[in-house]
């Protein structure tokens, strides 16, 4: 039953009892009249209660929301600590990947843009990636620019620069942000 019912459904049968015990003359009519303050009385008190329940929902809520994103960071960061070798990074990224859709988040994919050392330039890598070029860029960062990366992803380079994470909602379809 709706917990929004519930007071109603009390009223009616305190009231539907005392108008079967009054018919039976088993009640005196004042006692009706008790049984219907009674019942509104119960409804009224509901009513006000659920501010106060609906505040505790929502920090349950929060508090649910919380620990799972706690969990989630410390599924990633066992991964991160688990690796050895660049090709390792293969591990972490699917673990982001399993979190967010654990977390209910819809995303596309996941990936680790690694910046070469002046800025100018960087490769990306995705859960998956086979032994490439990639993972020696983890390794040895000094490599000229070989790509147009940064000039058709100039956010990367931002958020290289200044340790602050970007999101655009508002992404092009077949476009990545």
């Amino acid at each position: 039953m709706n917990s929004r019912l519930i007071p109603h459904f009390f009223a009616l049968v305190a009231l539907g009892a005392a108008a079967i015990l009054l018919r039976g003359g088993l009640l005196p009519w004042p006692a009706v009249e008790i049984a219907a303050g009674i019942a509104a009385l119960g409804i009224a008190a509901w009513a006000l209660l659920q501010p106060a329940r609906a505040a505790a929902a929502a920090a349950r809520c929060a508090l649910e929301n919380a620990g799972a994103l706690h969990e989630a960071e410390k599924a990633v960061r066992r991964k991160i600590a688990e690796m050895q070798r660049p090709e390792d990074l293969n591990s972490p990224l699917r673990e982001v990947r399993r979190q967010l859709q654990t977390l209910g988040v819809d995303h596309d994919s996941a990936s680790v843009q690694v910046v070469n050392e002046d800025g100018n330039d960087f490769v990306s890598i995705f859960p998956n990636t086979t032994q490439d070029i990639s993972f020696q860029r983890l390794v040895d960062r000094a490599w000229p620019q070989e790509s147009t990366n940064v000039a058709d992803y100039p956010w990367v380079i931002e958020v290289w620069q200044s340790g602050r994470p970007h999101y655009d909602s508002s992404t092009g379809i077949g476009v990545w942000r």
